[in-house]
């Protein structure tokens, strides 16, 4: 969700940033679960052709921030790459208000409501994050 929402707000805004997601814990090339292509369908954004990709050092290493959802995310992260440790920023930190804080939770295996309500914190999380890129 994260990747097709800033992606498609970096295009709007005319920013020439490349945006990559990476599973940490999913192995590559499974689709988007039904819930998170319903809720992005809903929001203008088609991810059905999306595929994961399993984190790989690589990427860690040619990434300039690394976005990350859970403590565990940043484990993952640093275990492929300890020096990554200052490129790792929490996206929900990017919002203010109620909605701030660390930890944006998965959906995975709820309702879909659950999956609005992810993608809510998501792009005030991201809109946040945007902000924060123009200054």
């Amino acid at each position: 969700m994260v990747e097709g929402y800033l992606s498609k707000r970096l295009k709007e805004k005319g920013m020439d940033i490349q945006v990559a997601s990476a599973g940490t814990i999913a192995m590559g090339c499974t689709a988007p679960l039904e819930g998170t292509i319903t809720v992005m369908k809903e929001e203008g954004i088609d991810v059905s052709g999306y595929r994961s990709n399993a984190l790989q050092k690589d990427a860690v290493k040619a990434a300039d921030l690394i976005l990350i959802m859970e403590p565990m995310h940043e484990d993952a992260v640093l275990e492929v790459d300890p020096l990554a440790k200052d490129k790792i920023f929490y996206l929900r930190e990017f919002v203010e208000g109620e909605l701030s804080g660390k930890c944006i939770p998965d959906p995975i295996g709820k309702p879909i409501e659950i999956y609005r309500d992810i993608l809510d914190i998501i792009k005030k999380s991201a809109e946040g994050f945007l902000k924060w890129l123009e200054k």
